[in-house]
């Protein structure tokens, strides 16, 4: 599929991709591309208008303060109904900004907004939650002039988006976010102690102490109503989209598993005429839902067929690895050496509405890198050029990373000093350092004396027909679950990640699957406390476990030096959520998941 073609392959939104945008916008030869899908000229420069106040004033911040994140391109997926896809999806593994075709209507929004939706957008993905989100933004409002605002509380008074109540209640407080300080950007003017807000920099005056937990509950109240409209439009069950799946499944026997809760087999394809079981499974599904879990079986179908084309003794293959996780968009079970789906699946909500965007292509990546891995460990995947050769390449991969690093900010250099430090502390550079763990996350990479790839034909491909897939329940960057092997941590961009907010709380919900040591760590913790700071002083005041890990994962995130559940270094975990200790929510939050694997 070409990138064109991926941009408008889903009916229910245009995707501008990252090769088509820059700091000022979208690039004329996309506009023109998308003009007929309905991206037209005053669309354009609306949208072009916004992002580059987005990424002017996101740089200006990010380079006068740690705590505010670096503007990026993303791919910004532009959704046509209200209802079409779950809000506050976080399509394509985070890489990607979710707008409304109303927010781009001349008639009603304004380039302010727009702007603001961007940066909430970044927020979100960075903080894994909804309704904390404007007030870790409130930054942006302190250098925004009077006719900005004005132009900003116009448009969200006339949008009309799901979620419309919530920029309706981020414009009702920006006089008093304005008066909010800063650890760097704007310090206390007076010597009266302030609250911090962890994460953030933010300091708020006893004054205000009540205004925060206020707005992060009206948010997060409005999030709920947009997630209640949506699931409330496509809540209805039909008897015959069950009927149609367990008839396909009992005639063509397709050789996979369906599994539920616990891992449980409720569909077997050595038995493929029992189907009572899962037929209970669906008995409250949406109709819809049922349907797309019969769009994600047939793909997991014609990957496993395209797959063991591909090998010329399938037969051959090994037992699966006895770590496996058995988890994921798709899995492959530990006993039975069959790729499981399971229609319960932590994160995900598979029997809710209609799948996301693009979910259905990545569970065709999960199952073909599934069988891959089989095939590695047949000994079937040889290392294709010399010995020189290889050496050559991963020389200059590590020269580039220490290119890289040289030109980090002086901030940057100084949050990443202690783990540029432990990479280098083996005797090799940090770029060799860095170079070696690429390589050792992929395990395809065999010596050149590996058996020969005659056991695998070149012709064979695996691809999925359609791109609407299966939908995930967390705001968390959303995975798919990391890949079933343990010694696998390679990432890819996952569908989605639509996000669910609790209806007690303003967290999100929990994410979706993680591997055995990121989910020791994803036991429930206290809601993050407010942090009492001097104002004579500059310096964070630690107070919790919790603001000790958000410094952690901000260092972690702006170089990738530590790997989940390993002495190693590799790639951060996302950062902790934080909230204002007074809102009413759980006992805590599970730390986001850890990334997908595809096929690279």
């Amino acid at each position: 599929m070409s990138l064109p073609e991926l941009s408008f392959s889903d009916p229910r939104l245009v995707l501008v991709p990252i090769e088509a945008l820059s700091e000022t916008g979208v690039s004329d030869a996309f506009a023109t591309l998308a003009a007929p899908h309905g991206f037209d000229a005053p669309r354009r420069a609306l949208f072009d208008a916004g992002f580059a106040r987005y990424f002017a004033r996101g740089e200006d911040l990010g380079r006068r303060t740690v705590t505010w994140p670096m503007p990026r391109l993303r791919h910004v997926a532009i959704v046509g109904e209200p209802h079409a896809v779950r809000p506050y999806a976080q399509l394509l593994n985070t890489s990607a900004w979710t707008l409304y075709a109303s927010d781009l209507d001349p008639a009603s929004s304004d380039p302010e907004l727009v702007a603001y939706l961007l940066t909430l957008g970044d927020r979100m993905t960075l903080s894994g939650e909804v309704a904390s989100a404007p007030l870790h933004a409130a930054a942006y409002w302190f250098d925004r002039t009077a006719d900005e605002i004005a132009a900003f509380v116009a448009a969200a008074g006339r949008s009309s988006r799901p979620d419309a109540a919530l920029l309706r209640a981020v414009a009702a407080a920006i006089p008093w976010l304005r008066e909010l300080r800063h650890e760097t950007l704007r310090s206390p003017a007076s010597s009266a102690a302030h609250r911090g807000i962890p994460g953030s920099g933010l300091l708020v005056p006893p004054a205000l102490e009540a205004r925060p937990p206020a707005l992060v509950e009206e948010c997060a109240e409005a999030a709920r109503q947009a997630l209640g409209a949506f699931h409330a439009a496509w809540r209805r069950t039909d008897r015959a989209a069950t009927d149609t799946l367990v008839a396909w499944l009992a005639s063509a026997a397709p050789r996979l598993l369906v599994t539920s809760q616990g891992g449980r087999i409720v569909w077997d394809a050595d038995a493929p005429g029992r189907v009572n079981a899962l037929a209970r499974e669906l008995r409250d599904a949406d109709a819809v839902a049922v349907a797309s879990v019969q769009a994600d079986l047939r793909v997991i179908e014609r990957c496993t067929r395209a797959a063991h084309a591909a090998f010329t003794d399938p037969g051959a293959l090994p037992a699966p690895d006895a770590d496996s996780a058995q988890s994921g968009y798709s899995y492959l079970h530990r006993e039975r050496g069959l790729i499981a789906y399971n229609l319960h699946e932590p994160g995900m909500e598979r029997l809710r509405g209609p799948g996301l965007p693009f979910a259905r292509a990545m569970l065709a990546a999960r199952t073909a890198h599934e069988w891959a891995h089989l095939a590695v460990d047949a000994g079937w995947v040889p290392r294709i050029v010399d010995d020189a050769t290889y050496d050559g390449r991963v020389r200059a991969l590590a020269e580039e990373m220490e290119r890289v690093i040289a030109a980090a900010p002086p901030a940057v250099q100084a949050l990443t000093a202690a783990d540029r430090a432990a990479l280098a502390g083996s005797g090799t550079s940090v770029g060799e350092a860095l170079a070696r763990i690429v390589l050792g996350r992929m395990p395809d990479y065999r010596p050149t004396s590996s058996p020969c790839a005659s056991s695998i034909r070149s012709s064979a491909r695996c691809t999925s027909a359609t791109t609407s897939g299966a939908c995930v329940t967390s705001i968390r960057p959303h995975v798919s679950g990391p890949c079933s092997r343990a010694t696998c941590t390679s990432t890819s961009t996952s569908a989605s990640a639509p996000s669910r907010i609790d209806a007690a709380t303003s967290r999100a919900a929990p994410g979706s699957t993680a591997t055995s040591s990121r989910a020791a760590r994803s036991t429930r913790r206290p809601s993050t406390v407010w942090r009492r700071t001097s104002p004579l002083s500059a310096r964070r005041t630690p107070s919790t476990r919790a603001e000790s890990a958000d410094r952690s994962d901000a260092r972690g995130r702006r170089v990738s030096a530590r790997r989940s559940g390993s002495a190693s270094a590799g790639p951060a975990a996302d950062p902790a959520p934080t909230t204002v200790a007074a809102i009413p929510s759980a006992p805590g939050t599970p730390r986001p998941p850890a990334l997908p694997c595809a096929p690279r």
